[in-house]
């Protein structure tokens, strides 16, 4: 926030008293009353955010002599803070920071929590916990945004009388600025002091010649000036929260996933305690299986995982990747904190069981059932059955092959996956399961 205010140039007297800025100082009205000291340096400790709202429009700050050795970039980015420490009357140490937490605040401003096209933004919980980052920690899932200047920053020492002094419970520095030829040179002073509630007050005058008009003969033209006025600008800088504040992802979310699709299991419902014994043989440290339910459509598990930081779940997706037990896990909702721990709810997806019996044995079970002209040519594990492959040069043959595989009391279930009928006769493909004892 800043604010721009022109005057004729005057001396005001100084009371030896605690000040306090007033309507003739042309403070901006409704800001955080700032009461300075008569002499002595302020204390700047601090972290404040940058008041401009976009990138490449300067702060004051860039203005002073500070800058000089902060960098071209220093405070032009919308998400830099500015933190502030030492003792002023000796010295001062700037730093500039981007951190996660105000890129966070600056990208919420934008579009919370989304992308442009409206879908979760990199920041949201929805986007950290995707298939694609939720088996990395927060550390390395942070990595990613060094792209956008983070970690980044740059700091710099100031020594009392030199760079800058105090004056009046006012630390001030020069006004430093560029002519029409691009040198620099002082015209002025840049003042700070904090706010009463905890903000970073910013005070820049100068003075600049008043022109009345200007004389135009024969195409040469001469300004006509008139004195000097002082300009004055205001900005204040709200106090940020440190730059090791929670990630912003690190809250929960929910959405609405689906056990449709997933492969039909039989057994599914006595399975619970298999896949609470699976998780548990994992051996992540600080990850408790809180309930295990199956879906409705017998096609996997929801599992309610508990831990005191979210980095158990990292643990347990990076041990799943090959799980031999589950070939889908799809995030339900996150929700806790740092304070009170975090719950996770996921679907798991069951892989079926592997049949006990040999493909030799499945054999001999499938040839007793075939009727004359029938010959079983190829039997294969198949999910937790098998895939037989019989062949005949009659459809009568076949038909009775299939009556007899789909009545037998030896399977549990049996259905056709294919028929084909060729120039060497006819092959059915049927997908068998064994009734369990």
């Amino acid at each position: 926030m800043a604010l721009i205010h022109q005057r004729p140039f005057r001396r005001l007297a100084v009371l030896l008293l605690p000040l306090s800025l007033t309507a003739c100082d042309h403070y901006p009205e409704g800001w955080p009353e700032v009461k300075t000291a008569w002499r002595g340096c302020p204390s700047l400790d601090g972290t404040y955010l940058n008041p401009k709202p976009a990138a490449g429009q300067p702060t004051l700050l860039a203005e002073s002599a500070f800058a000089e050795s902060l960098g071209k970039e220093a405070g032009t980015w919308p998400w830099t803070t500015l933190n502030l420490s030492g003792d002023p009357a000796n010295h001062l140490l700037l730093r500039w920071g981007r951190s996660l937490q105000t890129l966070q605040d600056w990208t919420a401003k934008q579009s919370p929590d989304r992308g442009r096209d409206g879908q979760p933004g990199p920041f949201s919980p929805e986007t950290r916990w995707s298939e694609e980052f939720r088996a990395l920690n927060d550390a390395d899932y942070e990595k990613r945004f060094e792209g956008y200047g983070l970690p980044a920053g740059s700091h710099a020492l100031y020594w009392a009388n030199a760079q800058y002094h105090c004056d009046s419970g006012w630390l001030v520095t020069r006004r430093v600025v560029a002519d029409a030829d691009g040198n620099l040179h002082t015209d002025g002073e840049i003042r700070f002091a904090r706010d009463s509630q905890g903000g970073l007050i910013v005070h820049s005058t100068h003075s600049s010649g008043i022109v009345l008009g200007k004389v135009c003969r024969y195409g040469l033209c001469i300004p006509l000036p008139f004195g000097e006025k002082t300009e004055a600008r205001w900005e204040r800088w709200a106090p940020a929260a440190p730059d090791a504040a929670a990630r912003p992802w690190n809250h929960g979310f929910s959405r609405t996933v689906s056990p449709e699709g997933l492969t039909f299991v039989h057994d599914s419902d006595s399975r619970t305690g298999e896949v609470r014994d699976a998780i548990n043989a994992l051996g992540i440290a600080g990850l408790t299986v809180d309930s295990v339910t199956p879906t409705l459509n017998g096609g996997g598990v929801f599992v309610t995982l508990t831990g005191k930081t979210t980095a158990p779940f990292n643990g347990f997706f990076q041990a799943t990747r090959d799980a031999a037990r589950f070939h889908h896990i799809d995030i339900q909702s996150l929700d806790g904190d740092a304070a009170q721990g975090w719950r996770m709810t996921v679907l798991l997806g069951l892989r079926p069981k592997p049949s006990a019996t040999s493909t030799a044995g499945i054999a001999q079970q499938v040839t007793t059932l075939l009727p004359d002209g029938a010959a079983l040519t190829r039997v294969e594990p198949y999910e937790d059955g098998f895939r037989v492959t019989i062949h005949a040069n009659d459809e009568g043959v076949i038909q009775e092959s299939r009556r007899q595989l789909e009545d037998s009391d030896r399977f549990r279930q049996a259905r056709v996956e294919t028929h084909f009928t060729g120039a060497e006769g006819i092959d059915l493909v049927m997908q068998v399961w064994e009734r369990e004892e």
